[in-house]
């Protein structure tokens, strides 16, 4: 739903009803995100697996998760600034710091960023972040992307060298077999839990993720955009 915001209308009672009240991740999703929560977990080390029966803590805190879409985005990118389209669904709400960009010259920033642009967003967000949060650093990073590996990797070593302790992504997890057709949805619930989002504003599994984070009473200003 691009460019209305009639949708937000129905969240305070969204929020209450048994979709949301009760919802919970699928075992296979669980599993699948606690057995690399040395990736995610800032008080486990990350060279050390997580022991099996280590909770899945409600919140990891230091960790800022990123949406970025590669592929058909590149297009569809191209078609939403032609029509100066706003941000999807939940990504909508007034409340957030970011919001649609005014000039179409600028929606390929904010819809299919360059590297530079994703490393420059990133550490502009960590800062303005733990400026307002001194109790809070930013160590480590999850990047969500349907992104080839040639890619995603030159974008990793980037980030690293910039100075992120950890770097990760589904393509670095540990998946089981039954596991690999759930990997999104482990995605989501890593963002979910992280204690910083950027989300791509133009995609329905950012919005989905933020009506998540949302529905967990998370700060605003912790649901950031590219």
């Amino acid at each position: 739903d691009y460019g209305s915001t009639r949708l937000l209308s129905t969240f305070d009672a969204l929020r209450e009803s048994p979709v949301l009240k009760q919802f919970q991740w699928s075992p296979l999703v669980q599993q699948t995100v606690q057995q690399n929560l040395n990736s995610f977990d800032i008080s486990l080390r990350h060279d050390r697996r997580p022991n099996k029966n280590t909770p899945i803590p409600s919140k990891f805190p230091g960790l800022l998760a990123i949406h970025v879409r590669r592929g058909d985005f590149e297009a569809h990118c191209k078609f939403l600034a032609k029509y100066s389209a706003s941000y999807n669904a939940w990504n909508s709400f007034p409340d957030y710091l970011d919001h649609p960009p005014s000039n179409t010259d600028d929606y390929g920033e904010h819809c299919f960023p360059t590297i530079n642009q994703i490393l420059y967003r990133v550490r502009k967000v960590q800062w303005e972040w733990e400026l307002a949060h001194k109790e809070s650093t930013l160590k480590r990073i999850y990047v969500m992307t349907n992104a080839n590996k040639t890619w995603y990797n030159e974008l990793k070593m980037k980030l690293e060298y910039s100075g992120w302790e950890v770097v990760s992504s589904a393509k670095d997890l540990e998946v089981s077999p039954k596991a690999v057709e759930v990997v999104v949805g482990a995605d989501m619930m890593i963002a979910t839990l992280a204690e910083v989002f950027i989300g791509n504003g133009f995609s329905s599994l950012s919005s989905n993720v933020n009506l998540f984070r949302r529905a967990r009473g998370l700060p605003s200003d912790s649901i950031r955009f590219l």
